[in-house]
């Protein structure tokens, strides 16, 4: 799991590489995408705290649309290119979260 984590800090160090180098502003899509992400990435914090298995169903389904969203702003955002790599990583910690809390 922490290995995990630490990839996805990789992807937000990565976007944050790729701003300060293209001078790159921002839209406001890609920060309401960026939020979203984020909150995403909170509720899986807090589910490996507290695991609730309705819940990580539902943060499937969050992570879904939230990729779907993010391929289409793919199309005319550069960067969403790194948030839709920190949704995959999402995808990639929800196994061994989901493991280590089996009963």
């Amino acid at each position: 799991i922490v290995r995990d984590w630490e990839k996805i800090c990789d992807q937000y160090n990565d976007l944050l590489i790729f701003i300060e180098q293209n001078k790159t502003k921002p839209s406001e899509e890609i920060l309401s995408y960026f939020s979203e992400t984020n909150k995403i990435l909170r509720e899986y914090s807090e589910l490996f705290y507290k695991f609730d298995i309705g819940r990580a169903s539902l943060l499937k389904k969050k992570r879904n649309d939230l990729k779907i969203k993010g391929t289409r702003l793919l199309k005319r955002e550069p960067l969403a290119y790194y948030l839709l790599n920190i949704n995959e990583k999402l995808t990639e910690l929800a196994g061994p979260i989901i493991a280590v809390n089996k009963d």
